[in-house]
C-alpha cells in the first residue's frame, strides 16, 4: 500500500463554518469535535495556514512561506499541544521544575509529527495534557506574535487535560490575547468542562461515505476496488481505520472477541477466559470488535450486502440463520456499553457483565 500524501477530506459543513470564519475577519476559538481520522487535525493546520496566508485569501495557497511553516509545524505563531505520558511527581521542588521544562521541550519537539500529510500519532487514554504546558502556553501569549498576523493553538486530543489543566486552560480561554485563537480537536467533546465548550465555537465532523472512502483510497494509495470497498466498509468511515486496516488486516478485530463472537452458545466460562485477559487485551477494542460483528450479523439477517462477510466464508456460516431482532437486541447492548464504558472503575466486572448479557439474551 502506498500511503496518501496530503489528503484534504471532504467535509463540507466544517468548512463553511470556518470559510465565514476567514472572510468576516471574526476568529473565535473553537471546539473540532467528531470520529477519528475524519480530516479533524488537518482541517485546523489548513484554518491556521489560512489565518497567516500571504495571499490572504479565504483558502490558504499552500506554498508562500508562512503556509509551508504551518505545514511543517515549525511556524513560530502555530503551536499545537497533545497528551504525553504521565510521570510521578517529585518532591524536590528543583526537580519539579526541570520535569517541567522537559515536557515542554518533549511537546514542541512531537509537535512535528503532526505535520500536513503526516499520520498522526497515536496517544493512550491514560496519558494527559501536562499543566506545565499550560502554564508555558499563557507566557507564550504574553507577546504578541512574532510573525505572522495570528497565533493559533491547535490542542490534540483536548478531552485528556486533566482537572488542574483544564482550569489552568479555561483561564487561558477567558484572557487571550487579541491576535490569539484556540482549535481544541476531540473525539469526546462531552467530557470537556462545560465552561470550556461555552466559550467555544464546536464545528462538528461527520465519518465520511463508504464510496466516498473508497474511491480516496484507490486513487491515492494505489489499492485495488474489492480491496478499498473492504477496507472503507469496516472503517465505519475514517480514513485512519482503513489506512490501518489495509497496513495490518489481522490485527482489525481482537482474537478473542471473534472467538467469542464465533461460539454458537458462549457460556460463563467463555466469558470468565476473556475477563482473565483483561489486563492484557484492550476491552474498548472486545467492545468495538463485538460491535462490528454483530453489525454484520444484523445485515445478513436483513439480507444486505457486507463485503466483509463475502471474504470472511466461516464467518458468513457463523451468521447464517441468526434472528434480527436478537442481533438487534444485542447491539444496543453493545453501542449502551460503548458509552458508559468509560465512567466504569472496574474494568473486569463491566467486561464480564457486558460479555454475560450477550450470552443470556442469545
Amino acid at each position: 500500500m502506498t500511503p496518501p500524501k496530503f489528503v484534504f477530506l471532504n467535509q463540507s459543513l466544517a468548512r463553511s463554518i470556518l470559510d465565514a470564519s476567514l472572510a468576516s475577519r471574526h476568529f473565535p476559538s473553537f471546539i473540532f469535535a467528531g470520529p477519528r481520522g475524519v480530516g479533524k487535525r488537518t482541517l485546523a493546520l489548513r484554518y491556521a495556514q489560512a489565518a497567516n496566508c500571504l495571499a490572504e485569501g479565504e483558502r490558504p495557497c499552500g506554498s508562500c512561506s508562512e503556509c509551508v511553516q504551518v505545514a511543517r509545524l515549525g511556524h513560530p505563531d502555530v503551536k499545537l499541544i497533545m497528551p504525553l505520558k504521565p510521570e510521578t511527581q517529585s518532591e524536590d521542588e528543583s526537580r519539579r521544575t526541570r520535569d517541567a521544562q522537559r515536557l515542554v521541550d518533549e511537546t514542541m519537539t512531537r509537535a512535528a509529527e503532526f505535520g500536513l500529510g503526516k499520520t498522526r500519532p497515536e496517544s493512550e487514554a491514560k496519558w494527559q495534557i501536562p499543566i506545565s504546558v499550560i502554564h508555558w502556553l499563557r507566557k507564550e501569549m504574553a507577546y504578541a506574535p512574532q510573525r505572522g498576523r495570528r497565533r493559533v493553538v491547535i490542542v490534540i486530543d483536548a478531552d485528556q487535560m486533566n482537572p488542574v489543566s483544564a482550569n489552568a486552560f479555561l483561564k487561558t480561554l477567558e484572557e487571550p490575547q487579541r491576535q490569539t485563537s484556540f482549535i481544541l480537536v476531540t473525539e469526546r467533546s462531552h467530557k470537556l468542562l462545560d465552561t470550556i465548550r461555552s466559550r467555544c465555537q464546536t464545528v462538528g465532523f461527520a465519518c465520511l461515505p463508504r464510496r466516498e472512502l473508497a474511491g480516496l483510497l484507490m486513487e491515492r494509495c494505489n489499492v485495488g476496488e474489492k480491496q478499498a470497498k473492504l477496507a472503507a466498509e469496516v472503517s465505519g468511515g475514517s480514513l485512519r481505520k482503513a489506512l490501518d486496516y489495509l497496513e495490518a488486516p489481522d490485527d482489525f478485530l481482537v482474537p478473542q472477541a471473534r472467538e467469542f463472537f464465533m461460539k454458537a452458545r458462549p457460556t460463563l466460562d467463555d466469558c470468565r477466559t476473556i475477563v482473565d485477559q483483561a489486563d492484557r487485551i484492550p476491552i474498548e477494542g472486545v467492545i468495538d470488535s463485538l460491535t462490528f460483528l454483530h453489525d454484520q450479523a444484523l445485515k445478513a439477517s436483513l439480507g444486505l450486502e457486507s463485503e466483509y462477510i463475502s471474504q470472511n466464508p466461516d464467518l458468513k456460516s457463523r451468521v447464517a440463520g441468526l434472528d434480527a431482532q436478537l442481533m438487534r437486541r444485542q447491539l444496543e447492548v453493545l453501542l449502551k456499553a460503548r458509552r458508559e464504558f468509560e465512567f466504569n472503575v472496574n474494568r473486569r466486572l463491566f467486561l464480564f457483565a457486558l460479555l454475560s448479557t450477550l450470552t443470556a439474551s442469545g
